[in-house]
C-alpha cells in the first residue's frame, strides 16, 4: 500500500484526498492485531482437524494442481457471496439490531486502505468468512468419496482469498484480486467496495458479477466512484 501511495500521489487525478498516507489510528491497529491473531488461531486449528492442508508433494508446481488452488478459491468467492453476504451482509444494512454488529467496520469510510480490511468485530469476522470454507469442504464431502480422497482446502487458496480481501480496501482502484488477467480486466471490485464503504450501501456482496456482462454497468460504477472520490481516472 505504502508503493500504491508514492505512485498514485503523482497522479492527483487517480489519488483521493480522502486516502490519507500512515492513515491508521490506534483503535485501526487494535482490530488489526485482533482479526490477524483469530485468524492464525482459525487456520492453525483447521490444520491441525485436517480442513486445511499445505501441499508439499512431489509435482506440486503443476498446472492440475494450481488450478485445484484457484477453483477452490473462486468456489469461497462465490458461496461467501451467495450464502452469506447477500442474506446477512445485507440484513446488517437494512436492520438496525444487526447493523450493531457490522458498525465498527464501517467506521471505515472514504478513507479505506488495505489494512482497514482487518478493522473488523469478530462476531462479523466469523459471519461473513467463516461458513464459505465449510460448505465447500461439505461439498467435496458430498461430490467425493471422502473416505478414499483427501477432502480439505489449499492454504494457498486462503491466501489468495485473503489477498482478494486486502485489495478490497487498498487505495488503488486498478488492483488486481482475482489473480486472472480476463477476471480484473473486466472485473472492479475495489471500485465497488470503496463505495459501499464511503456511501454504507449497496454493493453488498463483494464480487461485482454485472461487471462481466455490461460495460455500461462498470462504467457507471467508475463514474460514480470519480464523483465520490473527487479523482478523474479513466477505466476501459
Amino acid at each position: 500500500e505504502e508503493l500504491h501511495f508514492m505512485m498514485l500521489s503523482r497522479h492527483r487525478q487517480l489519488a483521493s484526498r480522502y486516502k490519507i498516507r500512515g492513515g491508521l489510528s490506534r483503535i485501526d491497529w487494535y482490530y488489526i492485531f485482533q482479526t490477524a491473531s483469530v485468524s492464525q488461531i482459525a487456520l492453525f486449528l483447521q490444520g491441525i482437524f485436517g480442513i486445511l492442508y499445505w501441499e508439499n508433494r512431489a509435482g506440486f508446481w503443476n498446472w492440475s494442481k494450481w488450478l485445484k488452488i484457484y477453483l477452490q478459491f473462486y468456489a469461497m468467492l462465490i458461496l461467501r457471496d451467495l450464502f452469506y453476504l447477500a442474506p446477512f451482509h445485507s440484513l446488517m444494512h437494512s436492520a438496525p439490531r444487526w447493523y450493531r454488529l457490522h458498525k465498527e467496520h464501517h467506521k471505515v469510510m472514504k478513507n479505506a486502505q488495505s489494512l482497514h480490511a482487518f478493522h473488523i468485530d469478530i462476531l462479523d469476522l466469523v459471519i461473513e468468512n467463516v461458513g464459505a470454507p465449510i460448505l465447500l469442504v461439505l461439498g467435496q464431502c458430498i461430490m467425493s468419496d471422502w473416505k478414499q480422497e483427501h477432502v480439505g482446502i489449499s492454504i494457498f487458496a486462503v491466501v489468495l482469498l485473503t489477498g482478494h480481501d486486502i485489495a478490497l480496501h487498498s487505495i488503488d482502484p486498478y488492483s488486481a484480486m482475482y489473480f486472472c488477467p480476463v477476471l480484473d480486466h473486466f472485473m472492479k471490485g475495489n471500485i465497488c467496495h470503496q463505495l459501499h464503504h464511503a456511501l454504507n450501501n449497496d454493493y453488498i456482496m463483494f464480487v461485482p458479477y454485472g461487471h462481466l456482462w455490461s460495460s455500461r454497468r462498470r462504467r457507471e460504477d467508475v463514474d460514480r466512484y470519480n464523483t465520490v472520490f473527487e479523482t478523474d481516472f479513466f477505466m476501459r
